[in-house]
């Protein structure tokens, strides 16, 4: 059944704690839970198709679980790749069950290394709580992307938005416009988009300009 949560910082209201308490980070936060309220997974997209997706994965560690209980073996890499599909699992859970396992597919190898991925920026993302905590997460980002390691899902828009902060702060122009390109890309069709968009694009413009004045 669904259930929908607003958050209104009403004092003494009923279940006001509920977003921190079932790990929610940005609005909106989306969860599948039982009837007692115990979280079980989270779809990794806010689309149809994520979220069919996950209700699939979510049916197969359900049925993975069971089958390990009753004895059946070999189904270890399975199960992790339906909890890492759900978001079960932490940088370090993944890392370490990981290390576990044997015989990943190629494909297989190149999805977990795309998680692993998602977990470190939304990890990075939980220490952000302050302008300077969020240029030292943009600083991260930045070498992430040097890297050629780019977040999916929910975690990209957070990743190149403290890139742009942090190219802002640094007056480093392509960095600033390739965010800006990359967040448009993905959010750019979006309704209620194009100011944060005008506004970004006013300050590249104002960037371009000062660079020209110092020249």
């Amino acid at each position: 059944m669904p259930y929908l949560h607003i958050t209104t910082r009403i004092e003494g209201r009923k279940d006001e704690g509920l977003f921190r308490e079932k790990g929610g980070r940005g609005f909106p936060t989306m969860k599948f839970m039982d009837a007692d309220g115990n979280v079980l997974g989270e779809p990794s997209g806010r689309d149809v198709a994520s979220f069919e997706t996950s209700l699939t994965s979510l049916m197969v560690v359900t049925d993975l679980e069971k089958r390990i209980a009753a004895g059946e073996e070999g189904l270890e890499n399975e199960l992790f790749l339906a909890k890492m599909r759900l978001g079960l699992l932490d940088l370090e859970e993944a890392k370490a069950q990981l290390a576990e396992l044997k015989d990943l597919t190629k494909e297989e190898k190149a999805e977990v290394a795309g998680f692993l991925v998602n977990l470190e920026v939304m990890g990075v993302m939980d220490g952000v709580d302050s302008e300077e905590a969020a240029l030292a997460a943009g600083a991260k980002f930045k070498v992430m992307l040097d890297e050629g390691r780019i977040p999916t899902g929910d975690a990209l828009g957070a990743y190149w938005s403290l890139i742009m902060n942090f190219a802002e702060s640094k007056s480093d122009i392509e960095l600033f416009e390739k965010s800006l390109n990359a967040l448009k890309e993905k959010y750019g069709a979006e309704e209620g988009a194009k100011p944060f968009f005008d506004e970004k694009a006013a300050a590249l413009k104002a960037m371009r300009e000062s660079a020209k004045v110092g020249s």
